[in-house]
C-alpha cells in the first residue's frame, strides 16, 4: 500500500485556502471599488443639483424682497389714505413673485437605488437626508403664503378691481379694513417664506460644505 504523503496534502490543502481568501479578498475589494465609483458619482449629482436650487432659491428671494418693498410702500399709502394711483397700480404686482423649484433628481436616484445603503459615514447620510426634508419644509411654508393669495386677496381683487384697463375704482375699495387686513397678511406670510427661504440657503451651504470635507 502506497505511503500517504501528508506533508503535500497538507501543503495543497493551505494553497487552496490561500487561493480562497485570496480571491474573496480580491472581489470584496472590487466590489468596494465599484461601490465608491457609484457613490461619488451619486454625490456629484447631488452637489451640482444643490448648486442649481441654491441659485433657484437666491432668485426667489431677490424677487420675493422686491415685492415686499411694494408691498410696505402700499400699507404706509392706506394707513394715510393718499396715492390711489400707486396702490392701484401696483396691487397686481403684488402677484409677481414666484415659488421656489427644488429638484430632486439625484437625491431620489440615490434613494430609490437602494445605494444610500453604501453611505458608510453617519453625519454625511443624515445631513443630507434632512436637506431634502428641510426642502419640503421650505415648500409648506411657501403654500402657506401663496394660500393667503389664492383664497383671500385674489377673490377680493378679481371681484373689485379691473384687471383688463386697470381703472381706479371708488376709494371705498382701497381704503376699508377688509383691503388692508389682505395686505397686512401678505405681508406676513411672504415675510416668513423668505424667512424660511434664507434658513434653506443656509443648510444648503452647511450641506456644501460637509461635501467638500469629504472630498465630494
Amino acid at each position: 500500500m502506497k505511503k500517504i504523503n501528508w506533508k503535500d496534502h497538507l501543503i495543497g490543502f493551505v494553497v487552496v485556502v490561500l487561493g480562497i481568501l485570496i480571491a474573496f479578498q480580491l472581489n470584496n475589494y472590487s466590489v468596494s471599488v465599484r461601490q465608491q465609483k457609484i457613490m461619488r458619482n451619486h454625490f456629484k449629482y447631488i452637489k451640482d443639483e444643490t448648486e442649481g436650487n441654491k441659485l433657484n432659491l437666491k432668485i426667489a428671494i431677490e424677487r420675493s424682497e422686491r415685492v415686499l418693498g411694494k408691498i410696505d410702500t402700499m400699507l404706509f399709502k392706506l394707513r394715510n389714505k393718499e396715492d390711489i394711483e400707486y396702490i392701484n397700480a401696483q396691487m397686481f404686482q403684488i402677484l409677481d413673485y414666484n415659488n421656489v423649484y427644488f429638484r430632486k433628481n439625484a437625491y431620489l436616484a440615490l434613494i430609490e437605488s437602494g445605494d444610500v445603503r453604501w453611505i458608510k459615514d453617519y453625519e454625511l447620510k443624515t445631513e443630507t437626508i434632512n436637506l431634502y426634508e428641510y426642502f419640503l419644509w421650505t415648500k409648506a411654508i411657501e403654500t402657506n403664503a401663496t394660500n393667503t393669495l389664492t383664497e383671500s386677496y385674489f377673490p377680493y381683487i378679481s371681484k373689485n378691481m379691473d384687471f383688463v384697463g386697470g381703472k381706479i375704482q371708488d376709494k371705498s375699495i382701497y381704503f376699508n379694513k377688509e383691503f388692508s387686513n389682505y395686505i397686512s397678511t401678505i405681508r406676513y406670510t411672504l415675510s416668513a417664506k423668505v424667512r424660511k427661504y434664507k434658513d434653506c440657503l443656509q443648510q444648503m451651504d452647511i450641506y456644501l460644505k460637509l461635501l467638500e470635507d469629504n472630498d465630494f
